[in-house]
């Protein structure tokens, strides 16, 4: 069967985001708060990381906010774990959260409390991006919790089954966006996002809302112009790029924090 080139590119895009999909699901876990009666409320989404033969919990910082609210509980491996852990987050330089636009929040991870989440994962030093290349034309896979799909635990059973997503779309250049919330560009990745995208086969369907994937993974899937990028025997799993922190309706664009300001963060830390 011979195959345009839009098919190919659709194929290798698909395979690629179902790679990351499989390779870092292990590594990305939902944050909870509770309403008024007690019921478990979703927020938003965490991923673990290694560096330096330490764990860490890595989300947006304005989940970990939530706790002026409510308490956090990690969605392990089939129950609600207390979010007890001293965060670091960013801290926006007029103490407003909302134009805080590099929003992300770290914590270490102690042996026993990664060994309650269950069958949990962390990324590891090798798969994090250095991101020292253009970003404008990479293909990045948003991966996390939308909350359209996890607002509340299943109303029978009381169970909650969090339910996992990833968008994939290409990285662009967006000077009006960061101009207008006064950015350089150089420590954020925008990728494009719609209300609608297509699937494998070409046909438009509706994309995920992003609210709720915040504080998950950004991961660069490379380049798929070239004949050798889209003649992979393999598809290519990607590497940490980013932690994802806000969309942007207006521009149909989510914004990400390069993972290195979080690494850098942690590195400063670090005794």
């Amino acid at each position: 069967m011979i195959k345009t080139l839009l098919e190919v590119v659709r194929d290798q895009l698909h395979d690629g985001r179902i790679a990351a999909r499989e390779k870092y699901r292990g590594t990305i876990w939902p944050i909870y708060g509770s309403d008024r009666n007690g019921k478990p409320t979703f927020i938003g989404t965490s991923f673990l990381m290694e560096l330096s033969g330490r764990n860490y919990l890595v989300t947006a910082a304005h989940v970990i906010d939530e706790l002026r609210n409510t308490d956090l509980f990690l969605g392990g491996s089939g129950e609600l774990i207390p979010l007890d852990l001293d965060f670091i987050c960013s801290i926006p330089q007029n103490g407003r959260r909302e134009d805080d636009h590099y929003d992300f929040a770290w914590s270490v991870v102690s042996d026993e409390f990664f060994s309650s989440i269950g069958d949990a994962k962390s990324i590891k030093e090798a798969d994090v991006s250095l991101n020292r290349v253009n970003t404008v034309g990479r293909v990045y896979a948003a991966l996390g919790f939308p909350r359209s799909k996890n607002k509340k635990a299943n109303p029978k059973t009381k169970a909650l089954r969090p339910k996992f997503a990833s968008y994939a779309s290409t990285g662009k250049q967006m000077p009006d966006l960061y101009i207008e919330i006064g950015l350089s560009g150089n420590d954020h990745i925008a990728i494009e996002h719609k209300s609608q995208s297509l699937d494998r086969d070409g046909n438009k369907v509706n994309s995920y809302a992003p609210r709720g994937m915040s504080g998950g993974p950004l991961i660069d899937l490379g380049k798929m112009v070239s004949p050798s990028d889209l003649g992979r025997a393999t598809p290519f799993s990607g590497k940490l790029a980013g932690v994802l922190i806000e969309k942007y309706e207006a521009r149909e664009a989510i914004l990400s924090v390069k993972i290195q300001h979080v690494i850098h963060s942690i590195q400063s830390h670090m005794k």
